[in-house]
């Protein structure tokens, strides 16, 4: 592994790695809160 960046102030993450997996997470967490959110209002609408 080579030498590890500087810190970024502006970034929550310490390592590329931790940024990918975090942004992973997220795009597997976003359609499903959109569902959840999405599914009960389209019906009112209905």
């Amino acid at each position: 592994m080579g030498p590890r960046a500087l810190p970024n102030a502006k970034s929550p993450w310490a390592t590329t790695a931790e940024e990918r997996q975090d942004r992973e997470r997220f795009g597997e967490a976003h359609p499903q809160v959109l569902r959840s959110l999405l599914v009960p209002l389209l019906q009112k609408l209905g």
